[in-house]
């Protein structure tokens, strides 16, 4: 007796396409952030501070680290001044490149929640955030189902099977 053979149709999630109005938010917000990662690159390199410590009647030049150890940079001449001044207004211009850019990121934030723009869990956010401010981020990846966050935006589209997003645990 010849057997059934049954069929078999994989379960594939669908998708729907994105606006253009949620692609440019997505590309905006994106620029943003990456601008503001850039920034903060750029500041940890002048973090900590300088001043002018006078001892035994001469002026030194100290450089401060963030866990308050110090460096002198040699004795107040023209090539220390001009050290100073160079690392005071990079500091500066840093802090408010930085202050800018985090007024921007709210803006974006409004405008994301606005227009629906991403929906990753607020925990798995809080956790990237958290890892990446521990500049531990370099030794981690987002796999499962959680990634999926990431190609939808990449994409530019949003799986519409609540299935496919939703991870379990045994």
């Amino acid at each position: 007796m010849p057997t059934k053979k049954l069929q078999t149709q994989p379960i594939l999630p669908r998708f729907e396409e994105l606006s253009d109005d949620i692609r440019r938010q997505y590309i905006d917000a994106r620029s943003v952030f990456t601008a503001f990662e850039d920034a903060t690159r750029q500041a940890k390199q002048v973090r900590g501070g300088m001043y002018w410590k006078t001892q035994s009647g001469r002026e030194y030049l100290i450089r401060t680290s963030v866990n308050n150890t110090q460096k002198s940079l040699g004795l107040r001449d023209q090539s220390t001044e001009e050290a100073f001044r160079r690392f005071v207004e990079r500091k500066s211009a840093d802090e408010e490149r930085l202050a800018q850019l985090q007024k921007a990121m709210l803006k974006q934030q409004r405008l994301n929640r606005a227009l629906f723009v991403g929906r990753t869990p607020q925990i798995v956010v809080a956790l990237l955030n958290q890892i990446a401010k521990d500049e531990v981020d370099e030794h981690f990846i987002v796999i499962g189902t959680h990634a999926l966050y990431a190609y939808e935006s990449a994409s530019g589209v949003r799986i519409n099977e609540s299935d496919a997003l939703a991870t379990r645990h045994a």
